[in-house]
C-alpha cells in the first residue's frame, strides 16, 4: 500500500512540473538570463523596455518572447506589422494607452517575415510555431477580415502552426486552448476534442471556456453524458457573464433531454428561467421538456408563452413547429394555431404569421383540404397588410397542393 501511494505522489509531481512547464525551457542559460529579464520589465509593465532588451532575431526564443510582448503588450499596431511600446506609469493601463490619444514611436516589426526569415537559415523551429501561431491568432481577433489574410486563412494558419508546435511538445495552457478553438471553429470537432482532452491530460486546468466549448462539442456528438459534465462545470465559471452564462444553461438543458432526464431538465430550466426571464430559448426548451413528456397542457402553454414573445416574428412559429415535431406531438400543433388565432383575432400581422404556418403545418400533417383553406386564409391576410411577394405567394400555393 505504501509503495502504491509513493508511486500516486510521484506520478502527481510529474504531471504538476509538465503543468506548468514552459515553451521556452530549451533556450541556453545565457538566454534564459535575457528572457527572465524581459518577463521581470513585463512584470513591472514597462513594455517598451521590455520589447528593447531583446535585439537578436538569429536566437529563435528571442524572436518568440519579441513576438510574444508586440501581440499581448502594444500599446499601438498597424496592421500587426509595426508596433509602439510604452512603459506604463504608476495606475495606467493598457487599455488607457491604447484609447488614448498619445503619440509613439512605432518599430518596423513583423513577425510573420522575421520568422520566415529565420527559418530560411535555420529551418523551423518549435517555439516559433508556437510564437506565430498565437501571433495569427491575435491577428484574426484584432482584425479579423481586413488584414492581408482572410479569416479563414488565419485560422488554417494558427492551426497549422500550433499544431506543429504541440507535435514537437511546445505548448502550454493557453496555446492549447488557442488550437483547440481554431479546430472548433474550423468545424473539425475530432481534432478539437482531441487537443481539449490533450490539455487536461496534461494536468493543465481547464478555463471556463474550455468546459463549455466541451459541452458544446458533446452535444453535437449526442454524447450527452459528457456533454452535461463539462458545461456544467461552465454555469459557476460564467457567473460574473449572463450572456454566457445562458448558453451554458442551454446546453445543460439539451443535454438532460437528450438523457431523457426530464427532473434534471427541469431544475436547470426553473434556474435559468429565473436569471433570464427574457432568454425566448429558455422558453423554447419549456416546450420541449413538457412535449417530450406528452403533456399536452402545459407544452400548448409554454409554445404561446413563447409567441407571446414575438408573435409578428415568423422565427417564432417555426421554432414552436420544431419543438413539436422534434418530440412527435406535431398532431397537437393545430390546438396551439386555433388557440393564437383567437388570441390575436385582432392583430393582423400575428394572424398571417399564424395561418401561413398552419397551412404549413395542416400539409405536414397530411390535411390537405384543410391547408388549401388555411393557405387561401393567410393570402388574404398577407394582401390586406400589402406584404403578399411572389415567394410568399408560391409557397401558399404550395401548401393547397
Amino acid at each position: 500500500m505504501k509503495r502504491f501511494i509513493v508511486a500516486i505522489f510521484v506520478l502527481l509531481c510529474a504531471v504538476g512540473v509538465f503543468a506548468h512547464k514552459s515553451p521556452y525551457n530549451g533556450a541556453s542559460s545565457d538566454t534564459q538570463i535575457l528572457l527572465k529579464k524581459a518577463d521581470e520589465l513585463i512584470q513591472r509593465e514597462q513594455y517598451e523596455s521590455a520589447f528593447g532588451t531583446l535585439s537578436d532575431d538569429s536566437n529563435e526564443f528571442i524572436l518568440a518572447k519579441k513576438i510574444e510582448i508586440a501581440i499581448n503588450y502594444f500599446a499601438q499596431s498597424i496592421m500587426h506589422q509595426m508596433f509602439a511600446f510604452k512603459n506604463l506609469k504608476k495606475g495606467e493601463t493598457l487599455y488607457d494607452v491604447r484609447t488614448g490619444t498619445g503619440a509613439y514611436s512605432m518599430v518596423m516589426f513583423d513577425p510573420v517575415k522575421a520568422v520566415e526569415e529565420y527559418e530560411k537559415k535555420n529551418g523551423e523551429k518549435p517555439i516559433l510555431n508556437y510564437a506565430l501561431g498565437l501571433y495569427y491568432d491575435d491577428v484574426l481577433l484584432r482584425y479579423g477580415y481586413q488584414w492581408l489574410l482572410s479569416e479563414k486563412e488565419l485560422t488554417q494558419k494558427t492551426i497549422e502552426r500550433l499544431q506543429k508546435a504541440v507535435n514537437q511538445d511546445c505548448c502550454d495552457a493557453y496555446s492549447l486552448s488557442v488550437l483547440a478553438l481554431a479546430y472548433y471553429k474550423n468545424g473539425d470537432l475530432t481534432n478539437a476534442e482531441k487537443i481539449y482532452n490533450k490539455k487536461i491530460e496534461s494536468g493543465f486546468e481547464p478555463s471556463v471556456n474550455d468546459f463549455f466549448n466541451l459541452g458544446t462539442i458533446y452535444l453535437q456528438k449526442k454524447n450527452f453524458a459528457l456533454a452535461l459534465h463539462y458545461a456544467e462545470k461552465s454555469i459557476e465559471g460564467y457567473k460574473n457573464e449572463p450572456e454566457y452564462q445562458s448558453d451554458a444553461y442551454i446546453v445543460c438543458i439539451d443535454s438532460c433531454l437528450g438523457l431523457h432526464d426530464y427532473k434534471k431538465a427541469g431544475s436547470f430550466l426553473k434556474t435559468a428561467q429565473k436569471h433570464f426571464p427574457k432568454d425566448y430559448r429558455i422558453i423554447q426548451k419549456t416546450i420541449a421538456l413538457y412535449a417530450m413528456q406528452k403533456n399536452k397542457p402545459e407544452a400548448l402553454k409554454a409554445a404561446k408563452n413563447l409567441f407571446a414573445f414575438a408573435p409578428e416574428n415568423p422565427a417564432v412559429s417555426q421554432m414552436i413547429i420544431k419543438e413539436y415535431f422534434n418530440a412527435g406531438t406535431e398532431k397537437w400543433l393545430p390546438d396551439f394555431f386555433d388557440d393564437c388565432l383567437k388570441t390575436y383575432s385582432k392583430q393582423s400581422k400575428a394572424r398571417q404569421n399564424l395561418l401561413y404556418h398552419y397551412a404549413y403545418t395542416l400539409y405536414e400533417l397530411n390535411d390537405k383540404e384543410k391547408a388549401s383553406k388555411m393557405a387561401k386564409d393567410a393570402k388574404a391576410e398577407f394582401i390586406k397588410n400589402g406584404e403578399l411577394t411572389a415567394e410568399i405567394e408560391k409557397a401558399l400555393d404550395s401548401f393547397g397542393k
